[in-house]
């Protein structure tokens, strides 16, 4: 199975020059553990988590709220400055089993996926992944249709 088969597309993205709120506001609407970060040319440069972001985020005390609260010096900070530079990366023609064994051996839950000028086309998240593995063990539990 390939990886354009699974990931998700299309996909959030950010830019270096965005803001850690903008960051933390996009991953919250689209459900997603981090963002692929891209250039001008929309090429990837970099990544950003929940795990980056957590260190900016701040809770405020006494104050209800329904998602994370940014303290005025951080919002401030722009995604450049937390991101993770160069990274792990797949190809839509990438095998499924490959790109999984790439995010174990990097550490990371997720993998931009971009074409071959370095442009982002999706992203392959821990989510996908689970999603193919229960379609797998669904697949050899059926069998063939009985007659």
């Amino acid at each position: 199975m390939l990886v354009r088969e699974v990931m998700t597309a299309p996909v959030a993205t950010t830019r270096v020059d965005a803001t850690v709120t903008a960051a933390v506001e996009l991953l919250a609407l689209h459900g997603l553990s981090s963002l692929p970060v891209v250039d001008s040319d929309h090429r990837v440069v970099g990544v950003v988590s929940v795990a980056d972001l957590a260190a900016t985020v701040v809770p405020t005390a006494g104050r209800a709220c329904s998602g994370p609260v940014l303290d005025e010096p951080t919002r401030a900070r722009v995604v450049a400055e937390v991101m993770v530079r160069d990274p792990v990366w797949a190809r839509p023609t990438d095998d499924v089993g490959t790109a999984a064994a790439r995010t174990a051996t990097a550490g990371v839950r997720d993998l931009p996926v971009v074409d071959l000028g370095g442009h982002v086309v999706g992203l392959l998240s821990r989510v996908d992944l689970r999603r193919r593995g229960a379609r797998r063990r669904r697949d050899r539990t059926s069998g063939p249709p009985s007659t």
